[in-house]
């Protein structure tokens, strides 16, 4: 992604108003560009907040197939413009968790093992292969690239991730209202995420007591077929 950052502004008089083919070898990145700013990774929104205003397709090619791009290397016209650079971008997007919530969150992060495991891989950049990942940490390896570490916690996407010691504590949250199953698992994908967090709140959900007492007690009854008439018009509803 940063080299495309990069070609795109020493190119900018070539690429700005006109429509711009990115043939690259990292597959990922044909994803990447497709997706809404707030669901790519932290570090990542800010450089496609730098590409927006290109008109650019991303093309997967794989590495041998490709060519040097000797055309690009030759003399070009000097920028007369002055330029802005972006050192920081920051993206204000609608958070659905409590800033109190989040202190509570934010200590547990930091009194739990896997959670500082996890910040730390985050920092230093994932392995290539799953096999070489701690066992604690092995169920988010899948989303590797939507984790981020801002501030004391974990984000998957804008979504917080939850420690083990509160997870319980926000199962209950979540279904306070006694909401069902649906209701409960929308709200939650909105928020929060942890390893198997669908099937623990549906877990939960189908214990709770409340629910079980007030839910739908009525039985439906089996249908009965009506027997098969023997000639035209012998059975007639109205």
């Amino acid at each position: 992604m940063l080299a495309i950052v990069f070609a795109l502004q020493k190119f900018h008089q070539y690429a700005l108003g006109r429509h711009t083919k990115v043939i690259t070898d990292h597959k990922s990145l044909q994803s990447i560009v497709k997706k809404p700013l707030d669901k790519v990774p932290r570090r990542l929104q800010g450089m496609l907040l730098q590409i927006q205003r290109y008109n650019i397709e991303v093309e997967y090619r794989p590495g041998k197939e490709l060519v040097i791009a000797d055309t690009m290397s030759r003399a070009f016209l000097p920028d007369t413009e002055s330029s802005l650079e972006y050192n920081e971008a920051n993206v204000i997007v609608r958070q659905c968790v409590k800033k109190e919530t989040l202190d509570e969150i934010k200590s547990a992060t930091a009194q739990d093992r896997t959670m500082q495991k996890l910040m730390s891989v985050i920092y230093s950049g994932w392995p290539d292969e799953k096999k070489q990942v701690s066992a604690e940490i092995t169920p988010y390896f899948t989303h590797r690239e939507e984790l981020t570490a801002q501030d004391g916690l974990v984000y998957k996407g804008q979504r917080v991730v939850i420690p083990m010691s509160m997870r319980d504590d926000i199962k209950k949250r979540l279904h306070c209202s006694h909401l069902g199953m649906e209701s409960c698992l929308r709200r939650a994908r909105e928020c929060v995420y942890w390893p198997r967090m669908n099937a623990e709140i549906k877990d939960y959900i189908g214990t709770c007591e409340t629910c079980q007492a007030h839910g739908n007690r009525q039985q439906k009854e089996t249908l009965m077929p009506h027997p098969t008439p023997d000639r035209p018009w012998e059975r007639v509803g109205i």
